[in-house]
């Protein structure tokens, strides 16, 4: 890690922090609704602050935390970083909060390399406890298969994890560190991975590598993955900030962040990439427009079917990158069309309106 690395927050960094800031509040709301503890496990934490004074990510929940009365008696946070320095400079900081003293338990701080050890520490301390784990490493070392199925495994846990795609798509032609990356997919997955990538074209190779990746937290019963990718000034891919939940409803939350942070098309379609060095919200002009077809492939999916506008989205937004509005603009324009009928009719209905409850019929195809 360079020396200068924590003067200042990067782009890449503050993003990485919004995320986070945005999404727990949100889950730890719905957890804390049916569960006595509500868990924050970040496994690079660094120090309290960088050196201009902004604060880090752990002081960031940690607020989060102690603002929201019905998660602040409920709150277990642990925060590690392997450098002694930036251990005791986040524990001071800690200490220094107002929102610590509100806690019935005290964060704890530990300084460690990211190995067995530590995933024991988290099993042991974090055990039934539904807990949203941050695991934000310099490189991918410590990012391990292990790790990665001790932070996922339990109900209501759920995982932001940053994706170093630069480093381990060298590191899988690399004989040097072969060992890091079968740590990471696990010895079968890594050779597969290896012998597929050979000769495929950069882009195509990147999706293989990511789908990679979805497929090992398919197979710790986390089906739900949203890669949010940031780009380089060339347009190259740097890194993925990935979030991995098992549940839909944490899935339509953070799209919706993901979505309002990102790159967006001429539709209003996210793309669910950043650009840094961008200010403001950015638009990507491609010729490739997914929301002109989508009308479409909605009329085929659900021909002769009724149901609701949130089941449709329920349904057919997984995976996909639309967001709610993007399907309430396509659905008015059926309507609109004829193409399909609504219930309650625009008449009705406010303007430009289309309710959860709204129920939609489809025509044969």
């Amino acid at each position: 890690m360079t020396n200068d690395f924590f003067e200042a927050p990067s782009d890449s960094s503050r993003l990485k922090a919004d995320l986070v800031r945005a999404y727990f509040p949100a889950w730890a709301r719905v957890v804390a609704s049916e569960s006595p503890r509500v868990g924050y496990f970040d496994f690079f934490a660094g120090p309290g602050r960088y050196e201009d004074g902004t604060p880090s990510t752990p002081l960031l929940v940690v607020q989060a935390a102690a603002d929201i009365g019905t998660i602040r008696p409920k709150f277990v946070g642990t925060f590690n970083d392997q450098n002694p320095e930036h251990a005791r400079s986040l524990e001071r900081e800690l200490a220094a909060s107002d929102g610590v003293a509100a806690f019935a338990e005290r964060p704890l701080v530990t300084s460690q390399p990211v190995g067995p050890d530590l995933v024991s520490l988290f099993q042991t301390r974090h055990k039934r406890v539904p807990t949203l784990s941050f695991i934000d490493p310099w490189g991918y070392k410590g990012v391990t298969a292990s790790l990665l199925r001790a932070a996922i495994t339990g109900w209501g846990s759920e995982v932001i994890v940053f994706f170093n795609y630069s480093r381990i798509n060298a590191a899988v032609a690399n004989p040097a560190v072969d060992s890091l990356v079968v740590d990471l997919f696990g010895e079968t997955r890594a050779r597969d991975l290896q012998l597929s990538v050979a000769g495929l074209q950069p882009r195509e190779r990147e999706r293989r590598v990511l789908a990679a990746f979805g497929d090992l937290m398919l197979e710790f019963g986390a089906p739900y993955l949203i890669p949010f990718r940031v780009k380089r000034g060339t347009g190259n891919t740097l890194h993925y900030i990935c979030f991995v939940t098992k549940h839909r409803r944490g899935y339509t939350i953070m799209k919706d962040i993901m979505a309002s942070r990102g790159i967006v098309d001429v539709d209003e379609v996210p793309q669910f990439e950043y650009a840094p060095r961008v200010d403001g919200r950015q638009i990507a002009f491609e010729a490739e427009r997914p929301l002109a077809s989508l009308g479409s492939a909605l009329l085929d999916e659900f021909a002769e079917r009724t149901l609701t506008f949130q089941q449709l989205f329920d349904l057919h937004n997984i995976g996909r990158p639309f967001v709610m509005k993007n399907y309430r603009r396509v659905l008015l324009e059926l309507e609109a069309s004829g193409a399909i009928k609504v219930t309650p009719t625009v008449s009705d209905r406010r303007r430009d309106s289309l309710a959860p409850r709204v129920r939609l019929t489809f025509p044969p195809r």
